[in-house]
C-alpha cells in the first residue's frame, strides 16, 4: 500500500469514528430530556419556614447546575408551584399542595421536593438514563414476606419473581 492510500484510509478511519460521534450527540439534542422545576421560594426569614427556604435553595441550584452540565441535551421549565400552570401540574403530577420545589423528568419521573432535598447524583443517572435511551421502568411488587433481615444503604438484595 502506497503513502496516500494508508493517508487516504486513515482519513476515512477518523471521518467515520467522528462521524459516529456527531450523530451520537445530534440524537440527544434531537431528544431533549424534559425537566419541569415547580418552584416556591417561601419566606427566608419567617418562623417555621427556614426549612423549606433551604431545600428551595438547594434544589433551585441543583436545577442549575443541570442546565449548564447538560446544555442543549436538557429542557429546563422553571414553573411557578401557585401558578395556573403550577397548579395543572400539581394536578397531573399527583402532587400535595406543600410539594414545591419538586422535580418531574419527562412527564414520567417526579422528584418531590417539600421538605427534601433533591439528590443531584440520582437526578443526574436518571438524565443520563433518559438520553442513552435506557428508560426507568416501574416495578409492580406483587407478595411482601415479613422477614427479619434488616436492609441497610449499600445492602444488595435478591428479588424473585414468581
Amino acid at each position: 500500500m502506497g503513502r496516500k492510500s494508508k493517508l487516504l484510509l486513515f482519513i476515512l478511519v477518523v471521518g467515520i469514528l467522528l462521524f459516529s460521534i456527531v450523530i451520537k450527540d445530534a440524537c440527544c439534542v434531537l431528544n431533549p430530556v424534559l425537566i419541569e422545576f415547580l418552584y416556591y421560594e417561601p419566606c427566608s426569614v419567617c418562623p417555621g419556614t427556614r426549612k423549606y427556604y433551604e431545600v428551595f435553595l438547594h434544589n433551585s441550584r441543583v436545577v442549575t447546575n443541570i442546565q449548564e452540565d447538560y446544555g442543549e441535551k436538557v429542557i429546563v421549565k422553571r414553573i411557578r408551584f401557585f401558578s395556573g400552570e403550577g397548579v395543572e401540574k400539581v394536578k397531573q403530577y399527583n402532587l400535595s399542595f406543600r410539594d414545591w420545589n419538586s422535580i418531574i423528568v419527562n412527564h414520567e419521573v417526579v422528584l418531590v421536593g417539600g421538605d427534601k432535598l433533591i439528590n443531584e447524583t440520582y437526578l443526574r443517572q436518571i438524565i443520563n438514563s433518559y438520553l442513552e435511551k435506557q428508560y426507568p421502568h416501574d416495578i409492580a411488587i406483587l407478595i411482601v414476606e415479613a422477614n427479619s433481615y434488616t436492609v441497610t444503604v449499600g445492602d444488595t438484595i435478591e428479588v424473585s419473581s414468581l
